[in-house]
């Protein structure tokens, strides 16, 4: 897994990854392990942000999603051109992370 997944399917995974890690480190028969992953995807030439949660019962494992939103031009540049990570775009232009950025018009 890498720091920013930027796929559905590898920021799926890392739900997955961490529910099983949470159920084995819970241990005991009744224990449900609970994994949730930011990430990011591409859909139309446009990148989306997007977060998966996971709950693993033992057997099964159960996946959700967030509503995703379509990150705002200058902060898809940042993370397709310049390899920076979503964390990294929104603290350089926002105090307030990523939930300062798109609607305070930061970028």
């Amino acid at each position: 897994m890498s720091d920013q997944p930027k796929t559905l399917a590898e920021t799926t995974q890392g739900a997955r990854n961490r529910a099983q890690r949470a159920a084995a480190a819970a241990g005991g028969p009744s224990t449900f392990g609970i994994g949730m992953e930011s990430g990011l995807f591409e859909s139309g030439g446009r990148l989306f942000d997007v977060c998966a949660c996971a709950i693993f019962d033992g057997q099964e494992m159960h996946i959700g999603y967030s509503c995703a939103w379509e990150l705002p031009p200058a902060v898809q540049e940042k993370v397709l051109k310049e390899g920076m990570d979503l964390t990294q775009v929104c603290a350089r232009v926002s105090l307030l992370g990523c939930v300062g950025v798109a609607p305070c018009h930061l970028l």
